[in-house]
């Protein structure tokens, strides 16, 4: 007979996995339009077109920051409730988002609709320099009304690609991708070629792909069984602002990459010399690799918000260590496989966008692949801080890596040099001093609290009233019989009653049994158990979390409760010594909470 699991590593290896994967291809689906748009204009239209797109890439980046500050903190707080098993909470902070997200994204698409021509001259477009046969100012307006016709839907992706996964629907997310992807090549080639519209056709192909995917989420949200519902308008949207600061440092970081795009572009156009249009279409290579790094990164430390907080909220510090531990070595692992490609195809990725294959965009590439796993990095530790609730070292971090700790060490190199290396080393720099900044912060708040855990600042004081046990077992008969063994274990060591003691322990069998038959779990797939008591109280809590399908012991249990040879005898005896029993489904996996 085997023994079990001491901790839960092998459920929460499998949770990480079954959320980094949907979570980087459904950020794919939003990072890759860039890419596609890159390489069709710069196929069709060259480096004066490639300029166009590097000029206009704030915008996009200013309406994903409003949606993301709305989206992933109602998703944040969403979370919360649905691990207290509360979907009408969570259902009223999926209303806020979605009534909040829907009137900013018109409101700023109107404002982008009526101002693009002074938006345009805002953003460094030239009177002199000419796309095809227009004025450049005319070509970038023009690629600004057509990408804001589908504004709206552009701010609020972020709805269903956040909420998708605190209902357990990560698989529909990254189903966004293959959407995003399609309606935006079809689009952009339809409207380029067959309607000859010139380059704004690919930002109207863009627009139209977002429009696409939002709609297929929303679809997805309405059929999910989670019970987050949409409300009608109203106190919902008030209700938003309650949390937003939980979504600060994702709209921060979209706000001031848009605000460093448009310094980048400046010094480009004012500081460095030889041609710009040059210079910016190695801009704009750059940026279309670093939206295929992005859609990794953001992939891979977005699941830390949605696991590690709903962990969190349940104080259950143990999964967040393994959750946080699991991101961080399968993330790098990732990451650095793709940093090599990047650095390894250096020297000819301006072809692909039909850029000259010069030697900053093959540096700048380089550079990119170096700081790669150090931006991963950065980014799962600010997202773990927001789903901790330590919303302001989060927008720190954020806000210093994309300003002070990028632009003043670019600007000082590409005074010095003159030319654009120190653009790329910038890059570099904000993610090194961000990860030497977070390491001296945790040192000072460890000194002042030593039972802050190391480098997470989990407050493990808070569990000095609690006794607790944490164990996996595989779905069969002899892990059924360990399983009831460890949890009369605790309970003996808790002074719980012994004809309690042998109650539970029976029906503790019985659930794995019943998980296993109706869940569809194999034998070697893991069930995992957690039983705490608080020092206060006699209550003893018993958590089971287990993967499958959806299944719901509780309901099942009372549909035979008066079946004395159904297969729910255990659970029907195990509830009639409970105070309070829920269920819930939550990342994807099953959980079942008693009171005892």
């Amino acid at each position: 007979m085997s023994e079990p699991l001491l901790s839960n590593d092998t459920l929460v290896r499998r949770i990480v996995r079954r959320y980094i994967l949907p979570g980087i291809l459904a950020q794919l689906g939003v990072k890759i339009g860039n890419v596609i748009n890159t390489v069709i204009v710069g196929q069709l239209f060259g480096r004066e077109g490639l300029a166009v797109i590097s000029l206009v890439s704030p915008i996009e980046l200013v309406m994903m920051s409003v949606g993301s500050l709305i989206c992933v903190a109602g998703a944040v707080h969403a979370g919360y409730r649905v691990a207290k098993n509360d979907t009408d909470g969570a259902g009223e902070y999926y209303s806020a988002s979605f009534w909040a997200v829907i009137i900013s994204g018109l409101v700023l698409s109107l404002f982008g609709l009526i101002f693009a021509p002074d938006i345009a001259l805002m953003l460094g477009a030239s009177d002199t320099e000419f796309v095809g046969n227009i004025n450049q100012v005319v070509a970038v307006t023009l690629y600004i009304r057509a990408l804001l016709c589908g504004g709206v839907f552009m701010c609020a992706i972020y709805l269903p690609l956040n909420f998708l996964k605190v209902v357990g629907l990560p698989n529909a997310a990254m189903h966004m991708l293959f959407i995003m992807s399609g309606v935006n090549i079809g689009g952009a080639l339809l409207f380029t070629t067959v309607c000859d519209m010139g380059a704004e056709g690919v930002a109207l192909g863009t627009a139209l792909s977002y429009a696409a995917a939002f709609i297929y989420g929303q679809i997805m949200m309405k059929r999910s069984d989670s019970g987050v519902k949409l409300k009608h308008p109203g106190r919902y949207i008030i209700k938003s602002a309650k949390g937003l600061v939980s979504g600060i440092p994702s709209a921060l970081n979209n706000i001031l990459r848009a605000l460093l795009a448009l310094f980048v572009n400046l010094i480009v156009l004012n500081i460095l010399p030889g041609n710009p249009s040059d210079m910016l279409s190695a801009v704009a290579v750059l940026n279309s690799v670093m939206g295929i790094l992005n859609a990794f990164v953001f992939g891979i430390s977005q699941s830390t918000l949605q696991i590690a907080g709903i962990a969190y909220s349940e104080r259950d510090y143990k999964t967040v260590k393994l959750a946080v531990k699991n991101i961080f070595i399968l993330g790098n692992v990732i990451v650095l496989a793709l940093a090599a490609v990047i650095i390894a195809s250096s020297g000819n990725i301006g072809t692909l966008f039909g850029a000259p294959d010069t030697p900053a965009s093959a540096f700048a590439c380089i550079c990119a692949g170096c700081y790669a796993n150090l931006y991963l990095c950065n980014n799962i530790l600010t997202n773990f801080f927001s789903a901790t609730k330590r919303n302001l070292p989060a927008i720190v971090i954020v806000a210093l890596r994309l300003s002070v700790y990028m632009l003043v060490p670019a600007l000082i190199i590409c005074v010095l040099t003159g030319d654009g290396i120190g653009i790329w080393i910038g890059y570099f720099s904000a993610e090194l001093l961000a990860i030497i900044t977070i390491s001296v912060y945790t040192h000072i708040k460890r000194k002042k609290n030593p039972l802050l855990s190391r480098f997470l600042l989990l407050d493990e004081g808070k569990l000095k009233d609690i006794s607790s046990k944490n164990f996996s077992v595989t779905a069969a008969v002899d892990s059924a019989v360990l399983a009831s063994e460890k949890i009369t274990e605790f309970l003996e060591e808790s002074e719980i009653p012994m004809k309690k003691i042998m109650r539970v322990s029976m029906a503790v069998e019985e659930i794995v049994l019943l998980v296993k038959t109706h869940a569809d779990i194999d034998e070697d797939e893991y069930i995992d158990f957690r039983i705490f008591k608080y020092s206060s109280s006699d209550i003893v809590f018993l958590r089971v979390r287990f993967g499958g399908k959806d299944f719901n012991p509780v309901k099942y249990s009372y549909a035979h409760f008066d079946d004395d040879e159904s297969d729910a005898f255990g659970m029907n005896m195990l509830l009639k010594l409970t105070d309070n029993v829920t269920y819930s489904r939550t990342l994807g996996v099953n959980n079942l909470l008693l009171e005892i």
